[in-house]
């Protein structure tokens, strides 16, 4: 087994510096000891600041499902309107899009593998 070293924390101090220490810590556990500590704020303070969270959290999704709408609308009508008006600029624009997204993912597929 190991020799475990004991601390014998009711002996005197044998130097300055270990008394020096023990009021320096004494000192500091004093000062928090009388520190005003402020009281934990009411429970209508906590359901008001909830209350207003939910507030802006509703108006943020609603403004975001708002843009999101707008942005499938415009994209969704571009594709429509190509596709029926220019079927071969449609058909063009597809096969460009499957080969980069088929490249782009080869390419970040190798580079995770050689990073592990």
């Amino acid at each position: 087994m190991k020799d475990k070293k004991v601390i014998d924390f009711e002996r005197e101090p044998q130097d300055e510096h270990d008394l020096q220490a023990i009021i320096e810590i004494k000192e500091g556990l004093n000062a928090i000891e009388k520190m005003d500590i402020e009281a934990t704020p009411s429970l209508d303070w906590f359901q008001q600041m909830v209350s207003i969270q939910q507030q802006n959290l509703r108006k943020k999704l609603v403004r975001d499902i708002g843009i999101f709408s707008f942005i499938a609308l415009f994209v969704l009508t571009g594709v429509l309107f190509t596709l029926y008006q220019l079927p071969i600029v449609f058909f063009i624009l597809q096969g460009i899009i499957t080969i980069g997204i088929a490249i782009y993912s080869g390419i970040r597929f190798f580079k995770q593998v050689n990073e592990t």
